[in-house]
């Protein structure tokens, strides 16, 4: 499995956004580059219970 992921095209691409994606997309709408910084688990725990509908908005109680 581990080889099979760093041998993907996808493992190998570059992380940095290419000039011809800053030109074409200057305030990033299509999304063809990420943040450089690594995301929180609760920050991503609540975006997937968001995404699913799942995510109870109140503030405080049972996590």
């Amino acid at each position: 499995m581990h080889r099979r992921i760093v041998t993907s095209s996808t493992f190998r691409q570059r992380a940095g956004a290419d000039t011809t994606v800053r030109t074409r997309d200057p305030d990033n709408r299509w999304l063809a580059r990420g943040p450089r910084i690594p995301l929180a688990a609760e920050t991503v725990r609540d975006n997937a219970l968001a995404i699913a509908g799942l995510l109870d908005r109140r503030i405080g109680g049972p996590s």
